[in-house]
């Protein structure tokens, strides 16, 4: 579920982008919520996501309006239902949703990340095509991701963005 005040009652917020919208997707709190904080002050709207689903369904609701997605490559517990509501895949990683978004929505930039080795992701399964997806490793180098982010965005449309319901920040 996106970030509510209150998480027994989704609470949206009227709201008209007028900074990029990014989405932020990983498993980790602490990491969403230290990321969340550092790209709102370099002005940046952001969704938040713990895992692939959540993520899914918050590009649906909101593309175009966000503008680029910053993924970890290794989600738990990933699950994702790609072709139909029957049909489930299990386990499906950051590089897997990475595929599947682009596929979906070419114009949503997206920036893949890990802490682990690309030894230790392949022995995890995960291959991802590093050369289709900007990578940055954790820890992450606040000015690249900003830079990465910004490169990326500028390549979008210009046109001011839709009015979106969006979930304020948890506090």
């Amino acid at each position: 579920m996106a970030r509510t005040l209150d998480t027994s009652t989704t609470r949206l917020a009227k709201l008209t982008v007028s900074a990029p919208a990014i989405l932020l997707v990983d498993d980790s709190k602490e990491f969403l919520d230290l990321w969340w904080r550092r790209l709102s002050s370099h002005g940046f709207h952001v969704f938040t996501a713990a895992g692939s689903s959540e993520a899914l369904q918050l590009v649906r609701s909101h593309h175009p309006v966000i503008k680029a997605m910053i993924l970890d490559l290794v989600l738990e517990p990933p699950v994702l239902r790609l072709a139909s509501r029957k049909q489930a895949t299990p386990r499906v990683h950051g590089d897997r949703l990475a595929k599947v978004l682009r596929q979906r929505y070419p114009d949503l930039g997206i920036v893949l990340t890990s802490a682990l080795s690309e030894r230790e992701l392949t022995r995890h399964g995960i291959r991802p095509d590093l050369g289709q997806f900007p990578f940055l490793p954790k820890p992450i180098e606040e000015n690249r991701l900003i830079a990465e982010l910004h490169t990326i965005v500028s390549k979008k449309r210009t046109d001011p963005a839709p009015p979106l319901e969006a979930p304020p920040r948890a506090v």
